[in-house]
């Protein structure tokens, strides 16, 4: 599915961030 427009920022912000939709949480 498309991100919205705050998950592209935080993707290009923080590269390797993982959409907030997803069950796995890594740092």
């Amino acid at each position: 599915q498309p991100l919205s427009n705050t998950q592209r920022l935080a993707q290009a912000m923080w590269p390797g961030f993982k959409d907030t939709n997803s069950d796995e949480e890594e740092e």
